[in-house]
Parts: structure tokens; C-alpha cells; sequence
């Protein structure tokens, strides 16, 4: 297995990261500019006006939303100790292409021994398009998924580990992967894994789909 090319999605725990980072910051300054305000009100005996409220309004609002950001990431973060970090292996010589099957592996590392206990494995091929729109400035994207299908899987029967084997098979009659300024199409496998007692865990692992055609074509094999 030293020619393989292995992906690992690690996208929770960075995001649960950010989200704490950002929510910190946020609530940080919409807490502490609360707290000035409160201050200066209550050294004026004789308060003539609401208007010290009014500007509690918007940083309220930056100490609610960084308080809910803090603890959506640390769940994230929680879970990503929790379930461990997926990955999947892919053989390095064997390209995508329209009509190819590729046989990977797929491995969770880390996580609590309960998080590993009985695992069952489901896995797709998902195709989306990303389509880009400009107006004036203001740039937006529009995701819309062109593709989805089942993919073959199997449990490595070890036990206390998640692992096993995806059988990636790509249909002839898709678009292959495109990256245009305004228009792109991506690919991805997503491999699901289900445990017992523990939250379900999704992981995302992008690939190329390159345009040609397998020599060897899916009903072939």
C-alpha cells in the first residue's frame, strides 16, 4: 500500500475550531461593550434617556450569536474526539475516469473504543455543480446536485475497528469534474458510518473524475 493516496476529512474539527475562534471574538466584543455601557449608565444617577439600551441592541446580538457559535463548536469539536477522524485510501495508479472502477480503503483513526463496536458502512458517489453568479460586486454561488449513487462496501472484520473497502464505480454517462471561472462541477465519496449508541458520522472525501473513458468499462468487470 506505499502507492496510495490517502484523504483525510478533517473539515469538523477545523470548523469546530473556527467556529469557537469567531464566536469568541464576537461575543467578546459585543459582551464587553455591553458591560461598558451598564457601566456608564449606572454612574448617571439621573438617566434622561433610553438611549444607552438602543446601543445594547447590536452588541446583544454579537454576544448571543458568539455565545451559540462557542458551543456549536466545541460540540464539533466533542464529536470529532469522539468518532475520530475518517479517511480514505485510494490506489495512486488508478485513476478515475468515466466507466472505471476503483477499489478503496477506508479506516476511522482515533476516537473512543465505544465509537468502534459494531460498525456498518454505506457510501456514495456524489456529483454537484457549482454555478457562480455576479451581480455588480457581489458574487453567488448555486449548488445543485447532478448525481448520487450507491456504492459496494464492505466491513473488514476486525474487531473494535472501523474499517473496509468502497468499490468506487463511476457511470459513463456523467459529467466528468470541470473548474471554469463560473461553473464547476465537483465529485466526492461520501462514506457513512453507523455505531450504536453514538451519533451517525458522515465523511466527505473529494475526487477527480477525469474526462476519458476507462479502457476497462464497468460492465466489463
Amino acid at each position: 500500500m506505499s502507492e496510495t493516496r490517502v484523504m483525510a476529512d478533517q473539515s469538523r474539527r477545523s470548523s469546530g475550531w473556527g467556529s469557537i475562534v469567531v464566536g469568541t471574538l464576537f461575543g467578546g466584543f459585543g459582551t464587553v461593550f455591553i458591560v461598558g455601557v451598564s457601566i456608564a449608565t449606572m454612574a448617571d444617577p439621573f438617566p434622561t434617556s433610553f438611549f444607552p439600551l438602543f446601543l445594547m441592541i447590536i452588541p446583544g446580538i454579537f454576544a448571543v450569536g458568539g455565545g451559540i457559535a462557542v458551543i456549536s463548536g466545541i460540540r464539533k469539536v466533542r464529536l470529532s474526539h469522539l468518532l475520530g477522524v475518517p479517511t480514505l485510501i485510494l490506489p495512486r495508479g488508478e485513476p478515475l475516469y468515466l466507466g472505471s472502477v476503483v477499489v478503496a480503503g477506508f479506516h476511522r483513526s482515533g476516537g473512543a473504543r465505544r465509537a468502534q463496536r459494531s460498525p456498518r458502512l454505506s457510501a456514495h458517489l456524489v456529483g454537484e455543480e457549482k454555478v457562480t453568479y455576479r451581480q455588480g460586486t457581489d458574487d453567488h454561488t448555486v449548488t445543485h446536485e447532478i448525481h448520487r449513487h450507491e456504492l459496494a462496501t464492505k466491513n473488514d472484520q476486525i474487531p473494535d475497528r472501523v474499517s473496509g473497502q468502497v468499490t468506487i464505480k463511476v457511470p459513463v454517462d456523467v459529467p466528468p469534474t470541470l473548474a471554469l471561472r463560473h461553473n464547476r462541477i465537483v465529485w466526492s465519496v461520501q462514506v457513512r458510518v453507523r455505531v450504536p449508541g453514538v451519533p451517525d458520522d458522515t465523511g466527505t472525501f473529494g475526487i477527480e473524475i477525469l474526462p476519458a473513458v476507462a479502457t476497462r468499462r464497468i460492465e466489463d468487470r
